[in-house]
């Protein structure tokens, strides 16, 4: 992947503004995914999972940053399921304003395997998030299985259980969000 310029991620400059704008308690869990909002990134995937685990964390948010062709079909399928009111779609973020929504969430989600570069996750790993995906060969040397996230498979049930289980581990959460910002630093554009 091309370099990105890391300092633009390792801190906030709005702590808080993503909960405060949707209304969020400060120790409740967002789950993000940014980019494209386009079929192939597998949206409806994670609105499906987030079904499956909503009971287990009634606090728990899932959020979308990004716009795409999928975005009205993906809203109607949001707004079909019993936590609509849970599910955030933000549309197109001024990229001044990601890594206050990044350094807002608890874990980033992916379930493309058709990405290019996977700039959206390596930023994500620069802002300390933890990482839930879908293996993808993109993600390599910026996400490693068991370090600073899981892989999961393709699998509703699976992946939704291997999500749940890391909400429910605070030190996992943190050890891997620790070892994201460390994986991250090879990928600054300094070292490119």
């Amino acid at each position: 992947p091309n370099g990105i310029d890391l300092s633009n991620f390792k801190a906030a400059k709005n702590p808080g503004k993503l909960r405060s704008k949707l209304g969020i308690k400060p120790d409740a869990p967002i789950l993000l995914s940014v980019g494209r909002t386009d079929p192939e990134k597998r949206l409806d995937f994670l609105i499906d999972v987030f079904e499956r685990i909503a009971d287990r964390f009634p606090d728990a948010r899932l959020v979308f940053a990004g716009d795409g062709s999928a975005r009205k079909q993906l809203e109607e399928r949001a707004a079909a399921t019993k936590v609509n009111d849970r599910i955030h779609f933000l549309g197109m973020v001024d990229r001044v304003d990601l890594p206050d929504i990044l350094h807002d969430a608890t874990v980033f989600l992916s379930a493309s395997t058709t990405e290019t570069q996977g700039i959206a996750l390596l930023e994500a790993t620069a802002a300390g998030l933890p990482v839930v995906a879908v293996k993808d060969d993109a993600f390599e040397g910026m996400f490693e299985n068991g370090e600073n996230g899981f892989q999961a498979p393709l699998d509703v049930d699976a992946f939704a259980n291997i999500l749940a289980d890391l909400l429910m581990d605070a030190g996992k959460l943190e050890a891997f969000g620790r070892k994201s910002m460390e994986l991250s630093q090879k990928f600054s554009i300094e070292g490119q």
